[in-house]
């Protein structure tokens, strides 16, 4: 006789693992933003690379490979044919693991860029070259600011940062920036102060490691 959890279990397995890792995720990004804003941290901005069109584009037939794929095996799933049951339970419980493993995997990188920003190393200044400058509206996903472009030869070339509350020697585009940078506890560049020539602009609060 199934005890009442294997029951429970086989009845509502599918839904606690199609919903169960988004949730899982969304409530960890919520407590982690709910960290920040309770303790007052400003999360520096990163200095990311600029994308490269081929490999961006080369990124998005991968994703669509990828959907389609997914996508024939959902329509051999749900189509009538002579696969047996035990096959399509077999293919639907991989896609499930997979499913599940992909969330988990979101689960880790966030916590782990959570730590990456509020481990710095110790700051250094670095003078750039700006290519351009773009007025970025604050939206949901993504902060409002100036999104600046800048040459960055030692450490490999075009760079892009979305700078909060932009002067407006800022916004003319000036040739040069100064920007005080610290790395990452594991990875990445991340924007701690900024100026344009000698002239005061805000700097960014560091978190406490």
């Amino acid at each position: 006789m199934a005890s009442p959890v294997n029951t429970w279990w086989q009845r509502n397995g599918l839904l606690v693992g199609l919903f169960g890792p988004p949730a899982v995720w969304v409530a960890l990004r919520w407590w982690l933003d709910f960290q920040v804003q309770r303790g007052g941290i400003v999360l520096p901005p990163a200095l990311s690379p600029a994308a490269d069109p081929d490999s961006a584009m080369r990124w998005v037939m991968v994703g669509v490979a990828a959907a389609a794929a997914l996508g024939a095996l959902v329509w051999w799933l749900m189509r009538p044919s002579t696969a047996g049951v035990a096959a399509r339970r077999s293919v639907g419980r991989g896609l499930l693991v997979l499913w599940v493993l992909v969330w988990a995997g979101g689960v880790v990188q966030a916590q782990r860029s959570h730590a990456n920003r509020l481990g710095l190393q110790p700051a250094r200044e670095v003078l750039v070259k700006v290519v351009a400058v773009q007025v970025q509206p604050a939206s949901v996903r993504a902060v409002g600011g100036a999104k600046v472009y800048v040459d960055w030869p030692a450490g490999g070339g075009l760079h892009t940062v979305v700078l909060e509350s932009p002067t407006e020697d800022l916004l003319r585009k000036p040739a040069a920036l100064t920007l005080t940078l610290a790395a990452g506890r594991y990875s990445g560049v991340f924007v701690t102060g900024w100026r344009v020539d000698n002239a005061a602009a805000p700097t960014i609060p560091r978190s406490a490691p």
